[in-house]
């Protein structure tokens, strides 16, 4: 199940990117998409000894192209039962035919019988060569007893038949044994050309990155590749599903971001961390946050690097965050003008809003020389009020004796340039009410 409150590994994306693609089932794989769902397949029905797969239509260079692919799987209900999807690269043309063996060959890799002969010919002679990322839920020989994630080269998915694992089989979920609980699970796979990676994430965490040269190593200078999602049961049964396959292609990737999180600082400040694997032409990012993850306005911009194939870390702090649940984004801008977003994380700021009633009214609005500003407080205090622009500089601080019930501060905003505004209240005890946003005219 999708977890956005853990570390989330993202990439940016360019909508521009997005392709109207087309795909094409083989064996007994199904579409089983809606308008709700698009781009969704049955790969295995809860059958022993099928398989199926789905191919894209678009050939890809990997010299040439960076891609990121997104899928949501289901894998079965029946722990134990058969026996994973991969995802696949290889050369040859889609065709309601191409796919693979069943059982622990997921629908392209050895069969079993050629495991238990070392001379004989490659059994899945399609995929004799093909890079495969597999999603296996059943231990066979030489598997660990977990459902796994692997890298595999020319089909062997034991990686004991002459081609060992191209990485180290690793736990699928973070802190699951067991994916086969009927749940949906986010998988994003990305390439990047420019730097020879590709990374595995499944539900949300890296799981694995690869950095090699496969065109030369794997497809002997080939980059030119068609991929898919295949799969297949043995003698043990379930039910294989992918929804809203995603695909975006990309020149040289803007940004890759490998990690962004939200934590709450000792004040109950918003603290947001990022990384960056590599960047190309980025100017500045945007810390936006927004209260219905919908409608999102700008805290503060923190400087890029520009250019650089070197980690880079970011923070950033909105220090008086939206009372309750909030939600925050990465915005990110090219010395062009493009821009592009991260994913959305939830931040919840449960401080109780203790002796100020949490209702503020700016008037009037829009305003050119004074703003005031009604509330209501549950008892004397002394409260500060704060004005902030849209990047997050704090123009005008206002101190106030409050009285209980009705407040009105009237701030003189001459000074203020033609713009958007936000404006928040603390009171002596450190509790914040929400802003409230107004606009500067001349």
């Amino acid at each position: 199940m999708k977890n956005f409150l853990t570390t989330a590994t993202l990439l940016f994306t360019l909508s521009q990117g997005i392709q109207a693609e087309t795909f094409t089932t083989a064996g007994l794989a199904s579409n089983v998409s809606t308008p709700a769902n698009p781009n969704s397949y049955r790969i295995t029905d809860n059958l022993i000894n099928v398989s199926g797969a789905v191919w894209s239509n678009t050939l890809v260079d990997l010299n040439s192209n960076s891609f990121m692919i997104s899928y949501d799987v289901n894998l079965g209900s029946l722990n134990g039962g058969g026996d994973g999807i991969a995802f696949v690269l290889q050369p040859n043309q889609p065709s309601s035919t191409l796919v693979g063996n069943n059982g622990e060959a997921l629908g392209f890799g050895i069969g079993t019988n050629c495991y238990a002969n070392i001379n004989s010919a490659n059994c899945a002679a399609n995929f004799s060569t093909s890079l495969g990322i597999t999603f296996d839920t059943y231990p066979n020989t030489n598997q660990p007893i977990y459902d796994h994630i692997a890298l595999v080269k020319n089909g062997d998915t034991r990686g004991t038949r002459g081609f060992p694992l191209l990485a180290p089989a690793v736990q699928m979920h973070t802190t699951k044994a067991d994916v086969e609980d009927n749940l949906l699970y986010n998988v994003m796979i990305t390439w990047d050309h420019i730097n020879k990676t590709l990374a595995v994430d499944f539900d949300g965490s890296r799981r694995i990155t690869f950095n090699n040269d496969v065109v030369n190593t794997i497809f002997g200078g080939n980059g030119n590749l068609f991929w898919g999602i295949t799969g297949s049961t043995g003698g043990q049964k379930n039910l294989q599903e992918i929804f809203n396959l995603t695909s975006v292609y990309f020149g040289p990737l803007p940004v890759q971001m490998s990690s962004f999180n939200i934590n709450k600082t000792e004040t109950n400040a918003a603290l947001l961390n990022w990384s960056t694997s590599s960047e190309r032409n980025n100017n500045y990012f945007t810390v936006e946050r927004s209260a219905d993850a919908k409608n999102f306005e700008a805290v503060t911009k923190v400087k890029a690097a520009g250019n650089t194939t070197s980690n880079k870390t970011y923070s950033a702090i909105d220090a008086m965050p939206l009372s309750g649940l909030s939600y925050y984004r990465i915005k990110q801008t090219d010395f062009d003008g493009k821009s592009s977003y991260s994913n959305v994380l939830p931040f919840e700021n449960n401080k109780t809003i203790g002796n100020l009633i949490d209702n503020i009214t700016l008037y009037p609005v829009p305003a050119s020389s004074e703003i005031n500003i009604d509330f209501a407080s549950e008892s004397e205090s002394l409260a500060t009020i704060y004005v902030y622009d849209v990047f997050g500089k704090q123009m005008i601080v206002a101190n106030q004796n409050l009285i209980i019930g009705g407040n009105t501060i009237t701030l003189d905003i001459l000074e203020l340039t033609v713009g958007t505004y936000f404006v928040n209240v603390v009171n002596t005890n450190g509790v914040i009410i929400k802003g409230k946003q107004f606009n500067k005219l001349n």
